[in-house]
C-alpha cells in the first residue's frame, strides 16, 4: 500500500474511520453529572458509559461506517477502484484523461468547433 496515492478525501475519510472506532470504545458518551454523579464517583461506582454499551442498534451503523471510511482509504492506497454499476466501464479513465473517451464524445449534442480563416 501507498499511501502517497491517497487523495485528501479518502485520507480524511481513512482517518476519521479509526478516529471513529477509537471513540465507540475508549471514551464515555454518556454519564451521570452534578451531585449524584459526584458521589457515585465517589463511592467507586462508573458513572459513565461508551457507545459500544450504550446503543444497541446504532453501534453496528456506526461501526459500519467507521469500516466504509477505512475500506475508502486502503482502497486509494491500493490503487484500485470499485466498479459501479450504473457508470460506464471506461468512465474512470474519462475523467483522468486529458481527451475525451467515446462515451462522453457520443453523448455530446453540441456541434463541434469550427474555425475560420481570415
Amino acid at each position: 500500500m501507498d499511501f502517497s496515492k491517497l487523495r485528501t478525501g479518502e485520507l480524511i475519510a481513512g482517518i476519521s474511520g479509526v478516529l471513529l472506532l477509537i471513540t465507540i470504545f475508549l471514551f464515555d458518551w454518556y454519564g451521570v453529572g452534578g451531585a449524584i454523579g459526584e458521589f457515585a464517583s465517589a463511592a467507586g461506582v462508573d458513572t459513565g458509559v461508551n457507545a459500544w454499551n450504550a446503543l444497541d442498534v446504532v453501534r453496528f451503523l456506526l461501526i459500519l461506517t467507521a469500516l466504509a471510511g477505512i475500506g475508502l482509504a486502503v482502497l486509494g492506497a491500493t490503487g484500485r477502484s470499485v466498479a459501479l454499476p450504473w457508470l460506464p466501464a471506461s468512465s474512470s479513465r474519462c475523467w483522468e484523461s486529458s481527451r475525451p473517451c467515446s462515451c462522453c464524445t457520443a453523448s455530446s449534442t453540441s456541434p463541434a468547433p469550427t474555425t475560420s480563416s481570415t
